[in-house]
């Protein structure tokens, strides 16, 4: 089970992430996303907005070529 309280004060408590809220500008960005679902399309369209590589384990995402991965 996951404890989101806690995983909500790690991340705030860390200098290494940065919480990002879903925007319409994302929305519009995810909109022009083939080939993944949504949630996905989400994610990969928050890094293409922010112009940076994303961190993730998922294989649909990795394997889009969509946006750069640091890991696979």
């Amino acid at each position: 089970p996951i404890n989101f309280e806690e995983v909500k004060r790690r991340l705030n408590e860390s200098d290494n992430y940065q919480v990002i809220d879903l925007s319409l500008d994302i929305v519009e960005v995810a909109k022009t996303i083939q080939g993944l679902e949504l949630h996905d399309r989400l994610i990969v369209a928050t890094g293409k907005y922010l112009a940076i590589p994303i961190l993730t384990s998922d294989l649909p995402i990795s394997n889009s070529n969509l946006i750069d991965v640091i890991w696979k």
